[in-house]
């Protein structure tokens, strides 16, 4: 939980900066709920790396930071370029 922050101090790519900060929300929130149902380390710490996975996949940062092409459809989709100018 604590290195997100640290995380987000660093210079990041812009969809790598959109995860950490989704991250920087709802990792604390998840950190205070989860002990109610289990209190076990090892599960919660396994529930911190499932969703800072499942957050860079849907944010597509993976492909932008590492390039790793592994993200959810339509997050990598290129950016819509404006049509070509017809030369009559």
């Amino acid at each position: 939980m604590l290195t997100i922050p640290s995380l987000r101090a660093k210079e990041c790519m812009p969809k790598e900066k959109d995860a950490l900060n989704v991250l920087f929300a709802l990792m604390p929130l998840m950190n205070i709920i989860l002990p109610f149902v289990w209190k076990s380390f090892a599960f919660i710490f396994t529930a911190d790396v499932i969703m800072l996975v499942a957050v860079y996949y849907w944010k597509g940062a993976f492909m932008e930071v590492y390039g790793i092409p592994f993200a959810a459809p339509g997050s990598m989709a290129p950016k819509s370029a404006p049509a070509p100018k017809s030369q009559e």
